[in-house]
């Protein structure tokens, strides 16, 4: 038995975590299957899925020509603010700020629907669809 990535479950939200553990008596592979229950908010949950609805996501067009259009306004930018700020935090700070504002406005951000892509997906369980 080997400690990677593989052993762990990470969640942001640890309040809904009721019950974990290992299963140590397990043969399915050379690692030792982990398990978390998670307490579901039913009503969070039933909004979110529909039979046949498609869902709203967000989407940034990167193609040749948005990135052509961000390396020229990357250019454009006048970096030398960035040497007048001696504090290592405040000056990535600044940095990431206006790389940022040029990524955002380079690429900016498309609300749209899920095209049904789980649709295409044939190893994806029904009942793993259905709470996607």
């Amino acid at each position: 038995h080997s400690a990677t990535l593989i052993d762990h479950i990470f969640t942001n939200s640890c309040h809904a975590v009721t019950k974990s553990g290992v299963l140590s008596d397990s043969d399915l592979s050379d690692h030792l299957a982990t398990f978390a229950t998670l307490l579901i908010d039913q009503e969070k949950f039933s909004s979110k899925i529909g039979s046949e609805a498609k869902r709203e996501c967000q989407k940034r067009l990167i193609n040749s020509s948005t990135k052509e259009n961000f390396v020229k306004n990357t250019e454009k930018v006048d970096w030398t603010f960035l040497l007048e700020i001696d504090n290592a935090d405040e000056k990535f700070e600044a940095f990431n700020e206006k790389y940022s504002s040029v990524y955002n406005a380079s690429f900016p951000v498309k609300k749209g629907d899920s095209g049904g892509r789980s649709e295409s997906k044939p190893w994806l369980l029904e009942w793993l669809r259905e709470r996607i």
